[in-house]
Parts: C-alpha cells; sequence; structure tokens
C-alpha cells in the first residue's frame, strides 16, 4: 500500500473510531474461538480450552494497544485527543480565551491590513505579462534642479531603432481633456496619445478589436481605442464595433478597440480614449522640447544594466553628433516597478514598521496572559506529572491550545484586516491621492496564509515562556503550596513585569508618532497659503477664439472681458478674474534667462511657473503687491510685454537688485503650452503663494498680462460676499453661453480645493492614530491584566495586612505604585526609542523643499509639547488600567481572604 493510501486509512480509522474497535473486538474474538476449539479437539473441556486458549493469545488490551502501535493510528488518535482537551480548556476559560484571542485578533488585524496594502501596491507583479521586464527611460541631466526629464522625439525616434537590448519602446504624453460626442452623449473626456508600440510593449490585447499596430497597417491613424469604462458608457457595452465612430473637439475618428475591464495604467489617470501620437514635423527635429515619457520590455535574458550601458552609449552618440543640445544629457533607466512605486515605498515601509510593532505589543499581551494563566494552573500541571503525565504531553497539550488560539485570532483579525482595508481604499479612493493599484487591494490566498502563519507563530512564540514554566513544574513544591497563595518566584514575576514594559515602550513610540502626526496637520492647516481663500470660487472656464490661427487672439480677449463683466455685475459678486491656472493648480512650466545675466546652455535653463492673468488678479485673490505695479488694463498686444514676479524669484535671481526694470526672457515652453516666448520687463513684484500644496516650500513664480498671452482653456476666480449660495448655478450658466459645444465645468470653492490637497496628510493622520490607539489599549489591557493577576495572587497577603490595620487608601496605592513602577522605566525606554528613530529617520519624515518626500511639516521630534502630552496620556491610560484592580484590592474581606487559604 502506498504511503499516502496507508495515512488515508489510519486518518479514517481514527475519526472512525468506534466501528474501528467493534471490527477488532470482533477478529479478537474470532482468533480465541478459533483456538478454543482447537483445544477441545485435544480433548480439554470446553472451560478449559478457553482459559488456555487466552493464555496462549495473550492479554487482550495488550494485544488492541500493540495493534493500534502498530498501525500507526495513535499519534493521530492523540493529536486530536490533544485538540479535544485544549478545546474544553479554553471552554472553562472564557475570558483568558476570549482576552487572548481579542489581543492577537487586534495586532494581526493592523498588520494584516497594512501587510496586504504593502503587497498589493509595491511587491505584487503588474497585470502585464512578465511585467518585471518593463523599464522606463530618462534623460539625466547634469543640473542639479533637473535631474530627470522626458525624452526628445529625436531621442525616442533615434534610441528605438538603434538600441539592441530592447524588445520594443513606446512613447506616450500626459492625458488631456477633450469635448467627446458620441451619437447624443457630449462630455469631456481624457485623451492619452501613445505610439503604435505602447499596447504590445505591456502585451496587452483589446478585449474586442484591435491595437494600434494593425491600426498603421491599414492606413488608420486617426483610430482610437476606448478603455472599458467609456466603451460602456458610450455604447452600452455592444460588441459590434463597425461604424462606431466618436467625436473629438472636431475631428472624427473610427474606434477600433476596447480594452479589458481590468486594464490600468499607472501613468495616465482615468483615461478615457487613447489615440496615436502625432509628432509634427518640427517636433520631429527639436532637440530642445522634452515632451515624450517612454516605457519598453528587456529582450529575454537581458539585464538591466546592459540595457543602460547600450543606452549609455547611444546617449554619448548623441551628445557628439549634438553637443548644443544634448552634451549636457545623459541617460538613465529605471525599471517600470521601481520607477512607479518609489515615491510611496517607504511611506508603506515605514506604516508596515508600525503596524509590526502594534502585533509585538500584542503578542507581548497575549505572552502575559499565557504566562499567568500557567501560573493558576501550577497546581494543576503538578497533579497530571504526579499521576504520570509527561512533560511532552504537557507540551502538546500546550501546542494544542494554542492552535486553537491562533485559529480564532486569525479569522477574527482576517475579519477586522478586511474592514480595515475597505476603510482605507474609502479614503485612497479620492482622485487626488493617485494611490497605483489601490483597487487591488484585498484579502487573497497570500494575505490569508500570511495571517494564519503569523497567528500561530504569535500564539507559539508568545507561549514559549509558559511552556519553559509548566516544563520546570516541581510536583513536591507546587502540590505543597495552595492555589491563592503562590504567587511565583522571582524570575517569572521579573518576567511579567518586563513585557508589560516592553508594552508600554512600544506603545509610547507609536504614541510620539501619532503626536508629531497630529501636530504636523494642526500646522497645516494654520498655513497661509499666500493668498484669501474665503468666499473664493473657482470655475474652468472655455473661452473661444480661431482653432488655426494661433497669432489671432482678439476673440479670445473679447470673450473674456465681455464673461468678466457679466459676473462682476452678478448680486454678491466683489471680484472677478481670469488666469490661465490658479493656486493649487498645476502651472505651466517656462525656460527663462534674465537679462544682465550669462545666458544659459540651450536645454539647460532654469525653470518656473507661468501664469497669463486679468489686471485685477492679485486684488481679486488678495496678493500683496510689494513692489512696483499690478498689470494695468493698458498691458494689450500692441504695447512693450511686461511681466510680474514673486518675492522667491527676485530671492533666487535677483539678490540685491532692483527687479523693476528688468528683464527676462521666455526661452522654451512645454509643448502645447500658449505661453509666448519672448522678452518681458519686470513691473511688479508680489507676495509668494502656494502652487501646489501647503507643505511645499515656495516656488519661484511669474505672472504676465493674459490679454497679451490669452489662454483659451483658463480659470475663473470669484470673490463673493454676503449670501452666495445660489451663485455657482449661475455661474455655470454663464460659462455655458461662452461656447455651446463645450459641457461648463464644477463650480468649487477654493476652501475645498486647499482641503483636497491635504487628503494624503490625513490619511498618514488616520493610520497613525489608528496604530497608536490599537497600541494603548493593548497597553492598557496589560497593565490591567498583570496588575488584576497579581491583586488575585496577593489576596492573602492584602487580607492579612487590612487584618491589621492597613487602610484601603494605603491598599490602593500600593496597587498604583506597582503600575508606576512598570510605566516609569516603560516611558524613558519609550522617549528614548522615540527621539533615536527619529533621528535616523529624519530624512524620510521630514519635508525635502518642493519635493513630495516629506511626511510631516513644521515639527520636530524633540517637540516638548508632543512629548509632554503623550507622556501625560500614556500615564492617565496606565493608572487607569491600575484603577479597577486598586478597587478590588481594598474590597477584599480579610476573612474570606485567610479562610480560603
Amino acid at each position: 500500500m502506498s504511503p499516502l493510501r496507508t495515512f488515508w486509512s489510519r486518518l479514517v480509522r481514527t475519526f472512525r473510531r468506534r466501528r474501528s474497535e467493534r471490527e477488532m473486538d470482533a477478529e479478537l474474538q474470532s482468533h480465541l474461538e478459533m483456538l478454543t476449539e482447537a483445544n477441545v479437539r485435544r480433548g480439554m473441556t470446553t472451560e478449559e480450552a478457553r482459559q488456555a486458549a487466552r493464555r496462549e493469545f495473550g492479554g487482550l488490551e495488550q494485544t488492541k494497544e500493540a495493534y493500534r502501535e502498530q498501525s500507526g493510528a495513535s499519534w493521530i488518535e492523540g493529536a486530536w485527543r490533544d485538540l479535544r482537551f485544549g478545546a474544553r480548556s479554553l471552554r472553562n476559560s472564557p475570558t483568558f480565551t476570549v482576552s487572548v484571542v481579542f489581543a492577537l485578533a487586534l495586532g494581526l488585524g493592523v498588520f494584516t491590513a497594512i501587510f496586504s496594502i504593502t503587497e498589493s501596491i509595491l511587491w505584487k507583479p503588474f497585470p502585464y505579462p512578465q511585467s518585471e521586464r518593463l523599464v522606463t527611460i530618462y534623460a539625466k541631466s547634469a543640473s542639479k534642479s533637473r535631474s530627470l526629464d522626458m525624452l526628445t522625439i529625436p531621442e525616442f525616434l533615434s534610441w528605438r531603432e538603434n538600441n539592441t537590448t530592447l524588445e520594443q519602446l513606446a512613447g506616450y504624453r500626459w492625458a488631456e481633456e477633450h469635448i467627446l460626442k458620441a451619437g447624443t452623449n457630449l462630455e469631456r473626456a481624457r485623451v492619452a496619445p501613445v505610439t503604435q508600440e505602447f499596447f504590445s510593449t505591456l502585451r496587452v490585447t483589446p478585449s474586442l478589436g484591435r491595437d494600434f499596430r494593425r491600426a498603421i497597417d491599414s492606413d488608420s491613424r486617426s483610430s482610437v481605442i476606448l478603455t472599458y469604462p467609456c466603451w460602456q458608457r458610450l455604447f452600452g457595452a455592444t460588441r459590434d464595433l463597425s461604424g462606431k465612430t466618436i467625436q473629438l473637439e472636431n475631428d472624427v475618428h473610427p474606434v477600433i478597440g476596447v480594452l479589458p475591464s481590468a486594464f490600468a495604467f499607472e501613468y495616465l489617470w482615468n483615461v478615457d480614449v487613447f489615440v496615436l501620437a502625432d509628432f509634427p514635423p518640427a517636433l520631429v527635429t527639436d532637440r530642445s522640447t522634452r515632451a515624450l515619457q517612454t516605457i519598453g520590455r528587456l529582450r529575454e535574458g537581458v539585464s538591466p544594466a546592459s540595457a543602460q550601458s547600450d543606452f549609455s552609449r547611444l546617449a554619448r552618440s548623441d551628445a557628439a553628433a549634438f553637443p548644443e543640445t544634448d552634451a549636457s544629457w545623459g541617460v538613465l533607466l529605471e525599471n517600470f516597478r521601481t520607477i512607479t512605486t518609489h515615491y510611496y515605498q517607504p511611506r508603506l515601509l515605514f506604516f508596515l514598521v508600525a503596524a509590526l510593532v502594534v502585533f509585538v505589543i500584542a503578542c507581548a499581551n497575549a505572552a502575559n496572559l499565557l504566562l499567568a494563566r500557567t501560573f493558576r494552573r501550577r497546581a494543576e500541571l503538578a497533579l497530571r506529572i504526579s499521576l504520570g503525565a509527561s512533560r511532552w504531553t504537557l507540551i502538546r497539550q500546550a501546542l494544542a491550545e494554542s492552535a486553537w488560539l491562533a485559529a480564532m485570532a486569525s479569522i477574527c483579525g482576517i475579519v477586522l484586516a478586511y474592514w480595515g482595508i475597505r476603510v482605507f481604499v474609502h479614503f485612497a479612493s479620492a482622485p487626488e491621492m493617485e494611490i497605483p493599484r489601490v483597487r487591488e487591494i484585498g484579502i487573497d490566498f497570500y494575505v490569508f496564509t500570511f495571517a494564519a502563519v503569523a497567528a500561530l507563530l504569535a500564539v507559539v512564540f508568545a507561549g514559549i515562556p509558559a511552556a519553559r514554566l509548566a516544563c520546570r513544574v516541581d510536583p513536591n513544591e507546587a502540590l505543597k503550596s495552595t492555589g491563592k497563595g503562590m504567587s511565583g518566584g522571582v524570575r517569572e514575576r521579573s518576567l511579567r513585569n518586563v513585557l508589560v514594559t516592553a508594552e508600554l515602550c512600544l506603545c509610547m513610540v507609536l504614541l510620539v508618532g501619532a503626536g508629531l502626526f497630529i501636530d504636523s496637520m494642526v500646522r497645516l492647516q494654520r498655513v497661509s497659503p499666500g493668498f484669501d481663500p474665503h468666499h473664493l470660487l473657482t470655475m474652468r472656464v472655455s473661452l473661444r477664439g480661431p482653432e488655426r490661427d494661433p497669432e489671432t487672439h482678439l476673440r479670445t480677449i473679447l470673450d473674456a472681458s465681455v464673461f468678466l463683466d457679466k459676473i462682476r455685475a452678478l448680486p454678491n459678486v466683489e471680484a472677478a478674474e481670469i488666469g490661465s491656472t490658479l493656486p493649487f493648480f498645476a502651472a505651466d512650466e517656462v525656460g527663462f534667462a534674465v537679462g544682465g545675466q550669462p545666458e544659459p546652455a540651450q536645454g539647460m535653463e532654469p525653470t518656473t511657473p507661468v501664469r497669463a492673468v486679468t489686471p485685477n488678479y492679485f486684488s481679486a485673490l488678495r496678493i500683496p503687491v510689494v513692489r512696483g505695479r499690478p498689470f494695468s488694463p493698458g498691458d494689450v498686444p500692441a504695447s512693450p510685454r511686461v511681466a510680474v514676479i514673486n518675492l522667491n524669484f527676485a530671492r533666487h535671481f535677483l539678490t540685491d537688485e532692483n527687479p523693476i526694470g528688468r528683464t527676462i526672457k521666455l526661452v522654451s515652453v512645454a509643448d502645447g503650452s500658449a505661453i509666448k516666448t519672448g522678452v518681458y520687463e519686470i513691473v511688479g513684484v508680489v507676495g509668494n503663494s502656494k502652487e501646489v500644496g501647503l507643505n511645499e516650500a515656495e516656488f519661484d513664480a511669474l505672472y504676465i498680462p493674459f490679454r497679451q498671452n490669452p489662454i483659451r482653456e483658463a480659470f475663473l476666480a470669484v470673490r463673493t460676499r454676503g449670501d452666495a449660495a445660489d451663485l455657482p448655478a449661475i455661474l455655470r450658466r454663464e460659462a455655458a453661453l461662452l461656447d455651446p459645444q463645450r459641457p461648463p465645468f464644477d463650480v468649487v470653492p477654493m476652501e475645498q480645493i486647499i482641503s483636497t490637497s491635504l487628503s494624503e496628510n490625513r490619511l498618514h493622520l488616520l493610520l497613525s492614530t489608528a496604530f497608536a490607539a490599537a497600541a494603548l489599549l493593548l497597553a492598557a489591557v496589560g497593565v490591567y491584566g498583570v496588575l488584576s493577576y497579581g491583586v488575585e495572587q496577593r489576596s492573602r497577603e492584602i487580607g492579612v495586612r487590612m487584618a491589621l490595620g492597613a487602610q484601603p487608601a494605603s491598599v490602593s496605592s500600593m496597587i498604583v505604585l506597582q503600575s508606576c513602577r512598570l510605566l516609569f522605566p516603560g516611558i524613558v525606554l519609550g522617549l528614548t526609542l522615540a527621539l533615536a528613530l527619529g533621528r535616523l529617520l529624519r530624512g524620510m519624515l521630514y519635508l525635502v523643499p518642493q519635493e513630495h518626500d516629506g511626511l510631516l511639516y513644521g515639527v520636530s521630534t524633540y517637540d516638548p509639547l508632543v512629548l509632554t502630552a503623550t507622556t501625560l496620556l500614556l500615564a492617565a491610560l496606565t493608572l487607569l488600567g491600575s484603577f479597577f484592580p486598586a478597587r478590588r484590592a481594598t474590597r477584599i474581606d480579610p476573612t474570606t481572604a485567610l479562610r480560603s487559604e
């Protein structure tokens, strides 16, 4: 019989024990009867024959036991017996069972939830075949201010054809909004231009139709591919694409494919339509405009280092051929996963370690409870050892109890993790968060296995001190001592105290972290954005103007003037102005050179955000003019070009000089930008305003007159007074009259925009406070458990004290003093560890100017307010945990306590 069949047979016999016993009894009885008949044939009487048969056969029970040993079922039966005993033991101690399961489930739930989030975002393979071979290629500049950038069109075309290490290299541009028409549907759609190899590089096949490579073969460059949600919205998920077209702006495009419902690409958020990227002849030869992102696939067996060497060779070749534009640029090849997750990796690992700390606190709590229970059962364990139980039997039964505790804790922990993940996804799914793969976060097989293994290991390691204590039980000493008078040895008491002190220490670390996040959030909400966001409404507007003649802007200027006059005439409107963008909205970047200073090399110019604004823009937003003048109605296309800079710009580029009258030459703009290059005279300096978020350092900023640079897609800023509840609807109606072919945008208060910019900070605050609250609860329960157990074990001593005249106040102070002996070392060690970690993680915790790498803003690890508040909070919770044991100690009846002994 094969080993597997043998094992299965033994396992079946274990769970069909009664039937197996009956069959074995019948077989043994048959053998006895056969021996008895043989003896009768030899001349014995029936009774003599039966006795002789029994002597010859041997003891029935010994034979049965030998058969069980030979069949190998004894260890299975023993394990099953241990599991049943463990279940009864835990059922008889409901308080202990619930306490351990609660502690482990809380710690495991927190740890599993963060592990699931981290695994889904950082470690789970991307939904593309062999995604580990995907790479991104960047141009690497020698300038520190612009270390990485996109590729130029000539670089992309040349490197795509001449590299020897990539199977394919595709390019794409950022998605832009266009007006989409399909039948009666009219909406704003996000359209992403990609090259023909984009989907084949990812190895994504449309679920319907074909991709762009086949579209090229059929000479259909105007074809589009729809995402699954867009397809459902426009065509009701019909599977027949023949004759289906959409209209983007004024151009009709045939639909050739529909992407799978699960398709997502991390850098192209909420895209509706993919179109073929169009490379105008001017861009094909322009080696200074960097406007193309890339995604490539390594050839089979090619290492990233080899590909880096290959592309470095191509970059050196270009630098030698085009020294004016390419000499200062190199190339960097990065793994697609690395570049996609590099922003979130330190954050997720930070919170994963914090969750691990919560889990360790839960394990320490469970270890303390298991240790206390083993102390209570010392007499029982001693009696069982005296009756013949081996220490291995005790260990087996302890492992069986651990298995039950692990099973219950893992189930409860997974349920808790599931709800925690749902809360996280709810907050993280907001469009402004842009967290990659957030919809993929969930409890899968790997997460379930992780939770089960973590729970089992936690219970086993938490039970090691208790198991060692059980193995060291001396039956003589234990049976001589009475149950309630036995408080254990010095080592055991010290171990329990060390575990609680460790809990308090780790809890202190998490509390300090949560306190820093709370302080950071409070400071952020007090930061001035550099303008007055109150009673300020914002709205994107579409102004009309010639499509094919960018030099003629009279219609756009006229539309803006008429539109603003209408808005200013509305009731409760204090001011209304237009800007190409507003604060907290991305502005166009422009390369520039300051007049009178050495002009930088081509492609190496410093950049700054630039906005085209109407004359009273600064007064409407209440941005102070600190020098010179703002724009005036006289700044028109026919007048000299003028500009206004902010204080940060003046401090960086015009140090110790009067900027008024100086000139700035705009030498390069982003592809598709309507900002005009040329020389501008500085006529004013205004205060700094936040560009991206409240936690950002001030950017340099440049403003130019809207009438000299009219923008069709602009932003409206309306300063209101009084009750303006009905104003948003009026603004949408007036905006719709500007261009009836375009649906109006929503009206959003600037305060809401600023609040939205703090979403990531709120998520960090939510996680840190949740961890700290869980740790605080576990620590308080741990203190309560240790002190309660101490009161129970010292009931005889307390009874003697009270019988000799001790007052309840002195008894309660004795218990409180014991909690302080646990609290003070925990606080000191916790503060020391928190300060050391704060110094060690300083680069990750604190803001790097003009980058999004900081978790905290405006606070210090040594903040005395945070350290004092967290210390007092932990002390208060610890004393609260000692209150109930102290009160119970004062209510001990000396007579009852002494009689029970």
